[in-house]
């Protein structure tokens, strides 16, 4: 009868010892992605093209919403130039869907923008992926369409 109680109390010690762990534990992978996304954004404001040539893969593939897809390169060399300058990126939502070392987000966002001179605001509903590569997740594309104001 000591047997099962003691096995009993044992599992009971071990559960409860196991809760104030997760609390510590480190953000999940979705949050990682959705603060690293934020950042990109971030980023693109301040023209920090440094830090974004870390962050973007060198195979990135960038598709603008009006069809224009560029390299990193080019993305980067827009930036620098002027003629693409981001004010202001609001996302409304993101998802997060996780396939091992690759991920993959939907959203929506709001965008204040100035393209070759002109200024708009943009409301785009977007997909893009990242790739976890020597631990450390890359920005490999992005594909957006203009949505209804």
């Amino acid at each position: 009868m000591k047997t099962p109680l003691f096995c009993l109390l044992f599992l009971l010690l071990t559960a409860a010892t196991a809760f104030p762990q997760a609390k510590n534990a480190k953000p999940d992978a979705t949050e990682t992605l959705k603060q690293l996304e934020k950042r990109r954004y971030e980023l693109m404001i301040k023209k920090d093209l440094a830090a974004l040539r870390e962050m973007l893969a060198d195979d990135l593939v960038y598709t603008h919403s009006n069809g224009v897809t560029e390299n990193k390169e080019q993305y980067l060399a827009g930036l620098a130039s002027g003629k693409s300058v981001y004010y202001a990126v609001e996302p409304v939502e993101t998802q997060v869907r996780l396939y091992g070392n690759m991920a993959i987000l939907n959203g929506i966002a709001n965008v204040d923008t100035e393209v070759n001179g002109q200024k708009t605001t943009l409301r785009l509903k977007y997909t893009d992926a990242y790739v976890k590569r020597n631990g450390k997740w890359q920005f490999v594309t992005w594909q957006s369409l203009r949505m209804a104001q």
